[in-house]
């Protein structure tokens, strides 16, 4: 089964000043709970991003916890958006299990928003780290 929440708060925005751009879902509109930052960084990887594995995308969670790429699976399927991670990032964001659902309490408009925030993520940078399905039944 699953580890399981329910997102009732998402926000995108291109941070110039730091040149990234962030999509944010949260258990709250506050960040007091569960949340997952996806960040990419605007324009190119530089050869250094490359060596050192940052040449794609970042997930930060509620711990502060970081890793870089490891989506394997991203699927949505009406008002749940299920992740599976890699073991790396599993480990790294600390889950006992690959597998994420998250239950989405939103509105329609902001359900299409995200996925396509979160295809414009997921498909940042390093070919190797972009999720091997991504599926879409709404």
């Amino acid at each position: 089964m699953a580890l399981q929440w329910t997102v009732r708060k998402v926000a995108a925005e291109e941070n110039i000043p730091d040149a990234t751009f962030i999509l944010g879902l949260s258990e709250d509109d506050e960040g007091a709970g569960k949340y997952l930052i996806f960040q990419i960084k605007l324009g190119e990887s530089t050869a250094q991003d490359r060596r050192l594995g940052f040449d794609t995308y970042c997930i930060v969670d509620e711990e502060h916890r970081v890793a870089y790429g490891g989506v394997e699976q991203v699927a949505l399927d009406g008002r749940s958006l299920r992740l599976n991670f890699s073991d790396r990032t599993a480990f790294m964001l600390d889950m006992e299990q690959r597998e994420l659902e998250l239950l989405l309490d939103i509105d329609e408009r902001e359900i299409d928003d995200m996925w396509n925030e979160l295809n414009r993520v997921l498909r940042f940078g390093n070919p190797d780290q972009f999720p091997q399905r991504f599926d879409c039944s709404k």
